[in-house]
């Protein structure tokens, strides 16, 4: 199947849009990871959806060839996927909003 050029053209257009818009609100990339960390045998990562939302997945394995998902949790924000995340691998409240001020601060410059 051949798409025609213009409509090629319009979706280039609509994702530098998308791009311009998450970059100027602190979206990340869909599938972006934008937090992870080492738990014993596990890894447990956020991976953001590219409007906003995030999912929290604790993977056991040779990821992302061979893995077994052990949990996972979709949150409705990127800060709140990340501070799951965080209470997953026991940190205090405190680390946590610590930790999600630096990031603040980070996609503000």
């Amino acid at each position: 199947m051949q798409v025609q050029e213009s409509v090629l053209d319009e979706l280039r257009s609509l994702q530098t849009r998308a791009a311009a818009i998450r970059k100027e609100h602190g979206i990340s990339e869909p599938e972006e990871i934008i937090w992870q960390a080492d738990d014993c045998d596990s890894l447990i990562q956020v991976v953001a959806d590219g409007l906003g939302a995030a999912r929290v997945q604790e993977v056991e394995g040779n990821f992302p060839v061979d893995y077994i998902t052990k949990r996972s949790e979709d949150c409705a924000s990127e800060d709140a996927a990340v501070q799951v995340a965080r209470q997953w691998l026991g940190e205090e409240e405190e680390e946590i909003e610590e930790f999600l001020e630096e990031r603040h601060q980070e996609q503000a410059e």
